[in-house]
């Protein structure tokens, strides 16, 4: 459904998942995302990540409607989970990963950090 870019690797999302949302209040939703991505050498990696977005109210009631919010007005905080078949990226299987979010109208981006 996009690009998957990266420092270390590249591909796109596939057009299959699911996105699920927690309306825990007016400001907190909890994200339950999971996908598939193939990355450009044709590996494919499965993706389930858990995420917290925290704002005021009228800032996340702009981010429902899709209109576009400062993203430092919006604490979006993930921890994405990968599992693959592939040797190349086995690593990804055993590997702790953190991230960070950004709602734009239109797309979701997220910047994910090895915890070492």
């Amino acid at each position: 459904m996009g690009p998957f870019p990266g420092q270390h690797f590249h591909g796109r999302v596939l057009p299959a998942g699911a996105d699920y949302q927690i309306l825990r209040s007016a400001e907190l939703t909890e994200l339950d995302a999971r996908y598939a991505v193939v990355l450009d050498d044709g590996a494919m990696v499965y993706v389930h990540n858990a995420a917290l977005r925290f704002g005021a109210v009228e800032d996340i009631a702009k981010l429902n409607k899709g209109d576009a919010v400062d993203p430092a007005l919006i604490y979006f905080r993930c921890s994405p989970r990968f599992s693959t078949a592939s040797v190349q990226w086995a690593r990804l299987n055993h590997t702790i990963m953190v991230g960070t979010g950004r709602r734009r109208p239109g797309s979701v981006e997220i910047d994910v950090f090895t915890v070492s």
